[in-house]
């Protein structure tokens, strides 16, 4: 049995940290917030990583033939 797992490439969703430094509030106090998936209707990122779908993910196949010559 084969899995459709195996082999599924993955990159981190956010390559900038998983805290956003918005800045310092009146008390002096540095605020953060955390990354959204969509920002817009604020939709929180809920996994680190998303599967791939660039080439690294895809089956390939190498083939080969050796010919003798005079054996």
């Amino acid at each position: 049995m084969i899995n459709k797992s195996w082999g599924v490439a993955q990159f981190a969703n956010k390559a900038n940290g998983i805290l956003n430094y918005k800045g310092l509030n009146a008390e002096g106090q540095p605020t953060f917030s955390f990354p959204y998936l969509d920002a817009t209707n604020q939709i929180p990122l809920t996994s680190t990583f998303s599967n791939s779908v660039d080439e690294t993910s895809r089956w390939r196949i190498q083939l080969g033939v050796r010919y003798r010559f005079n054996q």
